[in-house]
């Protein structure tokens, strides 16, 4: 049983879906995007609903049968909202939220220093 293949697809207002044998085109204000689908699963498009099924339990039909539902709705996203890519900043190496550390050719890392620091100088006199 696939969880994912057995999950319908919304159709978003403004998305037209056409099912044409083993062609699925999708257009929407995006653009349009199609695709060939395996020759055993069928896609039916009902009230703004997408579903995919598959007529036998064979190892190729199940792989495929949840992928072609994963790509399908894709497409329907990308044509809808388009695509987005979020980045995440993160730390190099776990002591990278404490400081700065400079590594340069030493073994151990050594703390940031300030300028009267570096130069020897302190605030004591």
């Amino acid at each position: 049983m696939s969880r994912i293949g057995n999950k319908p697809v919304q159709i978003p207002a403004g998305v037209e879906v056409a099912v044409n044998g083993n062609n699925v085109v999708v257009k929407g204000p995006k653009g349009q995007l199609e695709l060939d689908v395996f020759e055993k699963l069928a896609i039916n498009v009902e009230d703004n609903v997408l579903t995919v099924s598959r007529p036998d339990d064979e190892r190729e039909t199940r792989a495929r049968h949840g992928l072609t539902r994963a790509l399908i709705h894709n497409m329907v996203v990308g044509v809808s909202e388009g695509f987005e890519k979020k980045l995440e900043l993160a730390p190099r190496d776990r002591r990278g939220s404490r400081g700065h550390h400079l590594r340069g050719s030493r073994q151990h890392p050594r703390e940031r220093q300030g300028y009267q620091q570096a130069a020897g100088r302190s605030d004591r006199r």
